[in-house]
């Protein structure tokens, strides 16, 4: 998974996190820091290999996420796509 939130917590200087234990460890630090945190989706893209879910988070930022998907549909590359200002 490559984010710039991933930066911004201090997890990986270079934004990007590979497995699922470093994953899990992004995910418990962001869910302590906003306990709050939550998304509305906006709306989905499709293509045969991939996905892109457009939302918004419980601070009315808009993001898009693109996950790349296996021949068993898992994720197996994911960036989340922030605006930038």
């Amino acid at each position: 998974m490559t984010s710039d939130k991933i930066q911004a917590l201090g997890c990986d200087a270079s934004g990007t996190l590979r497995g699922k234990a470093s994953l899990r460890m992004y995910w418990g630090k962001a869910l302590q820091l906003l306990p709050n945190l939550h998304f509305d989706l906006i709306d989905t893209y499709v293509s045969p290999d991939s996905l892109v879910v457009f939302y918004q988070n419980e601070r009315g930022a808009k993001i898009c996420e693109y996950l790349r998907l296996n021949a068993a549909g898992k994720i197996i590359q994911g960036s989340a796509n922030h605006l930038a200002h």
